[in-house]
């Protein structure tokens, strides 16, 4: 997902709901801490997809975003990119407080929406978490292109509630990608 994308999907998703702000979950939060010109690892990008939730937690914005942005859509097969319309229930093992965090992205290209990205430290730990092979590369390239911060992780890691095994597992595979570099 780039910057371009993301600003469509907010425009779109804005345009069908009537509403103007989405937390943005999932790897495409990463466009909010993104400059322009940044080089950044091509596993930080290559989602074709945003998730999306509206901030008014609307079931019904949901399901419009879904239909009119979801995968295999109309504007999915026109684009090459979609939004999934999520609930705040979908956001599991992030960090106590992540709402609060969430980092503001909007331009003139998203005609008043605005994403609240989920910050990456907490969208990091979120994926650390899920543990799964593509959420361990996505983390690897934010070390890389040197977006998280190993103390700040360690710290949003005690913040999330979650089983005592989920927590080590994570916990290993931070120091292990900190170690490896």
């Amino acid at each position: 997902m780039n910057r371009a994308a993301l600003e469509h999907l907010l425009r779109a998703a804005a345009a069908i709901t009537g509403e103007q702000q989405f937390y943005v979950v999932g790897t495409a939060a990463i466009v909010a801490a993104l400059v322009d010109g940044m080089s950044a690892p091509e596993t930080l990008t290559r989602s074709r997809e945003a998730d999306l939730i509206p901030a008014s937690g609307s079931l019904r914005s949901i399901d419009l975003i879904d239909g009119a942005l979801g995968q295999d859509s109309t504007f999915d097969g026109t684009f090459g990119y979609y939004a999934d319309g999520v609930e705040f229930s979908t956001v599991t093992f992030a960090p106590d407080g992540w709402r609060q965090r969430a980092v503001s992205f909007s331009s003139p290209a998203t005609n008043g929406a605005v994403g609240l990205c989920m910050e990456r430290h907490d969208l990091a730990i979120a994926k650390l978490c899920a543990g799964r092979d593509k959420d361990r590369e996505f983390v690897a390239g934010l070390v890389q292109a040197n977006l998280v911060d190993k103390v700040l992780l360690e710290e949003r890691l005690k913040a999330v509630e979650a089983p005592t095994q989920v927590i080590e597992l994570a916990s290993q595979r931070l120091r292990a990608l900190f170690d490896s570099r």
